[in-house]
């Protein structure tokens, strides 16, 4: 089974950066929520002490500095017949 429409094509790609937090504590807080997908898989236990360790690093960097987080950006044409 295939995973794409072979009628498309890959024009390009690439990988941008999009703003996730306008600061450190702010990326803090929207990780704190395990909104993102990904940390719904990891066990309780392991998600508090991952959560505190990046508490410890957050606290370590520059105030008021935006967090982007890189995205790839993918664009098909479909195919001429």
């Amino acid at each position: 089974m295939l995973w794409y429409d072979r009628s498309f094509e890959q024009i390009s790609q690439r990988t941008i950066h999009q703003l996730f937090a306008d600061s450190y504590e702010e990326y803090f807080e929207k990780v704190s929520q395990r909104g993102l997908s990904a940390l719904i898989a990891i066990s309780d236990e392991a998600y508090q002490i991952g959560l505190q360790e990046f508490q410890d690093w957050i606290s370590e960097q520059p105030r008021n500095h935006r967090v982007y987080e890189p995205v790839d950006l993918f664009v098909f044409q479909k195919k001429s017949i």
